[in-house]
This record gives structure tokens, C-alpha cells and sequence, in this order.
């Protein structure tokens, strides 16, 4: 896996899903690589079971930055932990040379902060589930959107809904996604209102 220049493992461990999450580091900016800041970058890469990669992701500055460890948490999300000379790109407050660099993926506070957060009125079953996931609860009415994301907050699938009288029920097919862990965002007239967590099984 990489690109056309050099690239590196520090860390792996197995995901809570069955898959892997790899920290290394990327002098690349292509072939599997994206986005990269210049340097050597913190390459984090998720995969499968079957050692496919569901996704990647580029953090650092225009300078070194390196990935040495990464441990997955309680809330699904990832602790990446490195040193970094950078100043900018995704790095603010260094403090001159190397900096130790702690950067917290995913998870309820890694991919949104909410103010309004209204998920304990919705339900979200059967989960964990092959395909077909039913939202329901209860809701003012108004346009909805309901997002799927990963755990790194891309999204994956979004559908609109209406609610007319005082609630919100949505069939979500989630058939042709990877087995993993998602996030289910809603959000009113443009605004997250809720989050829920689900497991997509084969």
C-alpha cells in the first residue's frame, strides 16, 4: 500500500469491527495516498478484515510529521500519537523543533461537536444489522437529512425525509456498505440534531 515515494508502518492493531487500523507514515501523494501536507505526513489507514482499505486519511504540516502509535477507544474512535516539526496544515501550537503530537479520529466527539443534541428521542433498530436499519422518534415538524458517515465523519449516504405530524420514521438501507461501524447524523433545515452509533454485519 502507498504511493510512488516512501512509505511506512509504525503501529497496527485490530479494530473492534475485525478489521485494522494501521498508523505509518507517507512521503507520497498518490497511488493509495491522499492529501498530503508536505514533509512526511501521519498516514492512517483503516482496513478490513480481508485487508482491503475501507479508507485513508494525510495529517500533518508542510514539515516531519511522524506516527508512532495508535490505540482505538471506548467511543470508536482512534488516538493517533507521534511528533510533529510542523506549524501548520492540520498542526497549531508548536512549541519549536519536535512537538509531541496527539491527534484524537472519530468517535461522538471527533466527528461533531453538537450543541443541540437530541439523539436520546430517536431509536435506531435492529443494531447491529445486515441491510435494512429503521430511525424513528420524535420530532418537530420540518425538512430532514439523514446522513451515514464513517467514523471519520466522511459521508457515505444521505436521503431526505419530511416530517408532517410530531414524528420521524426512516427505512435506511445500509446493504451496500462495508461491515463496520457508522454513524447515523440527522440534522433539521440544516442542522444536526441527533447521532446515532450502529454496526452494519455481513
Amino acid at each position: 500500500m502507498g504511493g510512488t515515494n516512501d512509505d511506512g508502518v509504525s503501529y497496527i492493531q485490530q479494530s473492534i469491527d475485525g478489521g485494522y487500523i494501521v498508523a505509518g507514515n507517507s512521503y507520497s501523494n498518490d497511488g493509495d495516498v491522499t492529501g498530503h501536507h508536505g514533509g512526511i505526513d501521519y498516514w492512517i489507514v483503516k482496513l478490513d478484515a480481508s485487508g482491503t482499505i475501507e479508507w485513508e486519511k494525510s495529517l500533518g504540516g508542510s514539515d516531519d510529521d511522524v506516527a508512532n502509535f495508535i490505540l482505538q477507544i471506548a467511543d470508536g474512535g482512534y488516538i493517533v500519537a507521534g511528533s510533529s516539526k510542523s506549524y501548520d496544515g492540520d498542526v497549531i501550537g508548536n512549541h519549536g523543533v519536535a512537538d509531541m503530537w496527539i491527534v484524537k479520529l472519530g468517535g461522538t466527539s471527533g466527528i461533531h461537536d453538537m450543541e443541540h443534541d437530541t439523539s436520546a428521542l430517536f431509536s435506531l433498530y435492529p443494531n447491529p444489522n445486515k441491510g435494512i436499519f429503521i430511525l424513528e422518534g420524535a420530532a418537530a415538524p420540518g425538512s430532514y437529512t439523514i446522513s451515514i458517515t464513517n467514523l471519520l465523519g466522511q459521508e457515505l449516504h444521505q436521503q431526505a425525509a419530511k416530517v408532517n405530524g410530531d414524528k420521524l420514521h426512516v427505512e435506511l438501507n445500509a446493504g451496500e456498505l462495508a461491515a463496520g461501524t457508522y454513524y447515523l447524523v440527522v440534522a433539521k433545515d440544516g442542522e444536526r440534531v441527533a447521532m446515532k452509533k450502529f454496526s452494519k454485519v455481513q
